[in-house]
């Protein structure tokens, strides 16, 4: 489900760019869309290259999902992530809060620009 019609998605890293690996510990509000479904969840954590978020939904690894990103002040951000590793199965659930790492697979330019605005806005804080 791309929103952004007529726009060229890219992976976030192209070659020869080298992305900052910085990681800012964030509570951004954080919409997965899966299928028809929606759920809501809120970022740990984030870099330009994947997202570490809460969830109270299981998801399964290796899928990928649509993400949308609500940072501060600032238009969402519409990524395509990879569930990569996750402990919201019911063994590890009582051990820690359920949550996902996802590794960011495609975004169009504007919501690339607008992920690394954040990311360096935050920083500047």
């Amino acid at each position: 489900m791309d929103t952004h019609k007529g726009t060229e998605a890219h992976p976030l890293t192209e070659k020869g760019e080298r992305a900052r690996q910085t990681k800012i510990s964030v509570r951004w509000p954080v919409t997965i869309i899966s299928g028809q479904e929606t759920l809501e969840a809120e970022s740990r954590n984030i870099t330009v290259k994947g997202i570490f978020l809460r969830s109270q939904k299981e998801l399964r690894n290796d899928e990928i999902y649509q993400l949308i990103v609500r940072g501060p002040q600032k238009q969402p951000v519409l990524i395509k992530g990879k569930m990569i590793w996750s402990n919201m199965d019911e063994k590890r659930r009582s051990r820690s809060f359920p949550g996902g790492a996802f590794f960011f697979v495609k975004a169009v330019r504007e919501d690339r620009e607008v992920l690394r605005s954040l990311i360096s806005d935050h920083l500047k804080l």
